[in-house]
């Protein structure tokens, strides 16, 4: 009967569109892997045959442009777990310009995971990177944000919780020297957006935000109209 079927109305396939996993490919092939972030911008990478120490091009071509690269601001910036944050030498512009995964909330992380997520069929392969002073609250809220977004698939990862991690940071004493916090986007988001109370309230807990007095609706508001209008 299926046979059947298939020959009369035809076969398709559920899903077409996917974003792979593509951490070591993108390596070999020197370029961009999917939609992450760069994970540092100098950073070390521990394979079984040795280390190998890479530093993202174009940072290494503005940092050399505006008379900045020098040996000992690489440096700098792996210990800053590879991230232009904080460093007074590098001028604000550049700070902003060219972030990290650590640069960015693990909460943007998941908002632009979402956007993706509408116009792809299958999962996408993403990780939520979280800093290592994340709690097993954080983590849930994380994975609660994800399923409201409607995402097929994530991966948390915090940093440092495996003894020997692929991707490294040259000190193993790195500070981070600035604080993450949720974009606006985030913010207005889950304060007006989550209809689900015990996500709204647990993700809201998390993250610790403000609440603006005036909510934002998606729904027609309907108001009174002075007769002289």
């Amino acid at each position: 009967a299926l046979i059947e079927k298939i020959k009369k109305h035809g076969i398709r396939n559920v899903l077409t569109t996917t974003v792979a996993p593509t951490g070591t490919l993108s390596m070999i092939a020197d370029c961009s892997n999917g939609m992450e972030p760069a994970f540092a911008l100098v950073f070390e990478k521990r394979v079984t045959v040795g280390r190998f120490f890479y530093t993202n091009k174009i940072v290494e071509q503005v940092l050399k442009e505006h008379g900045l690269y020098s040996d000992e601001l690489l440096a700098k910036i792996a210990d800053n777990y590879g991230s232009l944050k904080g460093i007074p030498e590098i001028p604000q512009w550049m700070q902003d310009v060219y972030v990290t995964a650590m640069d960015i909330h693990w909460a943007d992380h998941l908002m632009a995971q979402g956007v993706w997520q509408d116009w792809i069929g299958n999962a996408i392969a993403k990780t939520i990177n979280m800093p290592y002073d994340v709690t097993a609250e954080d983590v849930k809220s994380a994975y609660l944000l994800a399923h409201e977004l409607g995402l097929k698939g994530i991966t948390v990862y915090r940093d440092g919780s495996r003894h020997k991690q692929v991707l490294h940071m040259t000190s193993d004493n790195a500070q981070k020297t600035f604080d993450v916090t949720p974009s606006e986007y985030v913010t207005r988001y889950v304060t007006t957006m989550i209809s689900n109370p015990y996500i709204k309230s647990h993700v809201h807990d998390s993250l610790e935000l403000k609440v603006y007095d005036e909510e934002i609706t998606s729904e027609p508001i309907r108001q009174e109209v002075d007769e002289d209008r």
